[in-house]
């Protein structure tokens, strides 16, 4: 027992240290681009046909992997991107980045790396054009999910600096819970199925290979620069290099938390286009790989966490402590709206605009320091706000609507 709980928590530790920071640079990127690029520019340049293709060219050399992606890819659609541009960089920017070009040159070669880059353009341009000619029907997208998951209520008040962590913060929110279940899927699938259990799957052929690279990768976080010595050592161990190039392929572009927000923001079909696109340009690159470019990795790579880099191990923390925060204040206020209890004197009230747990707080702050009000609970799905205390109607309406939200009714 004491074994097992042992490798979880080192295999935990393990994908959370090897994610986290990506995470981290991810929001703080969408905040970046979110205060730096000026208002219509999005909307210009990332729409159409060509923004596609410029979507893909932007997102190939940053250094996101797919739960970094998420934040910046959705932030884009918010402020105007069309569904191609989304999807050509949400498929693209994942899979490669410079670190993972390098890399993935001195294990696997340079053809390797070449090839790596080239499938993932050319899937994310052609998963773009997809959906661009496959449109997404109007009311199909969750409009306030996709704010929710893409920034929210962030403040635009203060200076560049408190906007942009204002953001970034906001965008990491709504995103956690599915995060920390990508994480446990990672960790549980690393300890109860090794690297090892694949070593001799070549002998059964390259598709079989493939198939079963994907049903790992698939759920599985792996980042797009640390998961190539797993790769190069598989291939050392006999895993074909077209199974290879499908895992680098298909592991950075999904997990389990990639998958639920794409769904939950962007809608099912949108996701089904993604996975699609992903599934079947990984299995064809990797099959034209196998017959063009065999490959015997250069040098064997072992991922040592002893030697992360400073501002990797702090950034992890840093998330680690957020995480842990949120989930902290997630659980306060289910406990609270668990323990309210309606009265005579409580009014519920029907609101819109809540897209975040920033929308929660501040209606808290603004409702719950009024003058004669005792408490105030503010659920989800649907919206509501019950207020308890001496507020008429019109009063809490007017104090809502002040902050930026809604009314629909009265409950």
């Amino acid at each position: 027992m004491n074994e097992h709980l042992e490798l979880m928590t080192h295999a935990l530790w393990g994908v959370w240290l090897s994610f986290s920071p990506f995470l981290a640079l991810g929001a703080l990127l969408a905040g970046l681009i979110h205060v730096a690029l000026p208002q219509g520019f999005v909307t210009t340049y990332l729409s159409g046909g060509r923004g596609v293709w410029r979507a893909v060219l932007f997102g190939v050399p940053l250094p996101l992997c797919s739960c970094g992606v998420i934040p910046v890819g959705l932030g884009l659609k918010r402020d105007g991107a069309s569904d191609g541009a989304t999807m050509g960089f949400l498929i693209s920017t994942p899979q490669t980045g410079v670190d993972s070009i390098l890399v993935s040159g001195v294990a696997l070669g340079w053809p390797f790396a070449f090839m790596k880059v080239v499938a993932a353009s050319v899937t994310g341009i052609f998963g773009g054009l997809l959906i661009d000619r496959a449109p997404l029907k109007s009311g199909e997208a969750n409009q306030e999910a996709l704010a929710s998951l893409s920034g929210g209520h962030d403040d635009e008040e203060g200076g560049v600096a408190q906007r942009l962590v204002g953001h970034a913060l906001s965008v990491i929110e709504p995103i956690w819970g599915w995060v920390v279940v990508g994480v446990l899927a990672s960790a549980l699938i690393e300890v109860y199925l090794p690297a090892s259990s694949l070593s001799g799957i070549g002998q059964y052929g390259a598709l079989v290979a493939m198939g079963l690279s994907l049903s790992l990768s698939l759920p599985l976080y792996i980042c797009a620069t640390s998961s190539v010595p797993i790769a190069a050592a598989l291939v050392a161990k006999g895993l074909p290099v077209g199974a290879a190039l499908v895992f680098l392929m298909a592991g950075p572009a999904t997990n389990l938390a990639t998958m639920g927000v794409i769904s939950k923001g962007l809608g099912r079909r949108f996701l089904a286009i993604y996975l699609t696109t992903i599934i079947t340009g990984s299995v064809l690159f990797g099959l034209l790989f196998e017959a063009v470019w065999p490959v015997t990795p250069a040098q064997h790579m072992s991922h040592d966490h002893s030697a992360t880099p400073w501002w990797s191990l702090t950034l992890a923390w840093l998330t680690l402590a957020l995480f842990a925060w949120l989930a902290f204040g997630s659980a306060r206020r289910w406990i609270k709206g668990r323990r309210a209890t309606p009265s005579s004197r409580a009014l519920t009230l029907q609101v819109t605009g809540v897209t975040c747990g920033g929308c929660v707080r501040k209606i808290e702050r603004v409702v719950g320091t009024s003058e004669g009000v005792s408490s105030v609970v503010v659920r989800r799905d649907p919206d509501e706000v019950t207020i308890e205390g001496s507020l008429t109607e019109a009063e809490a309406c007017a104090l809502l609507q002040g902050a930026g939200f809604g009314v629909k009714g009265v409950s």
